[in-house]
């Protein structure tokens, strides 16, 4: 297990500035990195373990400007959507190349955004609560990626990117917690596990709070390019993988 630890310091601190700056992909960016060292299914345990500390504790500082109007109704169709897709679609998984084909939808998508961003006008709707927050949960579902198309929504219906912020790390700590509830009833939550989490929370909360220094420095379209950018390298991590 020590053999471990400076990789394990590493992919966690930089995928908590990554999260801390653009609000999401901590997941991808520690996936990305420690899937060659960890077996993917105690992996992805590993990563929902140390999300929900790091949600809380994002949540907990901006608690201030959390939307909770805007929570119920996404988290709701989300976690629906991801179970039907667990179980009804799960049979579609067997074409070998879904995952390249959503990773190249998630650079086009990126590119497009990042360049046309002016064009795209997002209201908090209830036909784009459904089809973001379905299109969430079926990535989810299928792929374990359910983030972009809700950051896409919260990007767009809220009015600074403290709201954003505060309300998606808000809507991602509730969402994480019934992922990491149906892993730990699954068995997935070892002892050893948690030794991990324990061992990277520190270095986890080190790159949020650097992300957070950088995310007080920039401004609502520099924060958008960001997150277009952190789509754009999970495309392509999809795409390679």
């Amino acid at each position: 297990m020590l053999e471990l630890l400076p990789v394990l310091l590493a992919s966690t601190l930089i995928a908590g500035i990554v999260q801390g700056i653009s609000g999401f992909a901590f997941a991808i960016v520690f996936l990305a990195i420690m899937q060659y060292f960890i077996p993917y299914t105690q992996l992805l345990a590993l990563s929902s373990s140390l999300c929900i500390v790091m949600l809380a504790v994002n949540a907990f500082v901006f608690r201030k400007h959390i939307l909770w109007k805007q929570i119920p109704v996404p988290l709701i169709i989300n976690f629906v959507v991801t179970i039907a897709a667990i179980q009804l679609l799960k049979d579609t998984m067997a074409f070998p190349y879904w995952h390249k084909l959503l990773g190249i939808v998630f650079i086009l998508l990126s590119l497009y955004l990042y360049f046309w961003q002016q064009k795209i006008r997002i209201r908090p709707t209830l036909g784009n609560t459904l089809l973001l927050s379905g299109a969430g949960g079926i990535l989810g579902g299928l792929f374990g990626v359910g983030g972009p198309p809700l950051v896409l929504y919260y990007l767009a219906t809220t009015d600074s990117k403290e709201e954003y912020l505060g309300t998606t790390q808000m809507f991602f700590l509730f969402n994480n917690m019934y992922d990491f509830g149906g892993r730990f009833a699954s068995g997935m939550v070892t002892v050893e596990i948690l030794q991990l989490a324990f061992m990277g929370i520190g270095t986890t909360l080190l790159g949020l709070w650097i992300g957070r220094r950088i995310f007080r420095r920039i401004d609502g379209d520099m924060l958008k390019k960001i997150v277009y950018a952190v789509m754009f390298f999970d495309g392509w991590y999809m795409l390679l993988g």
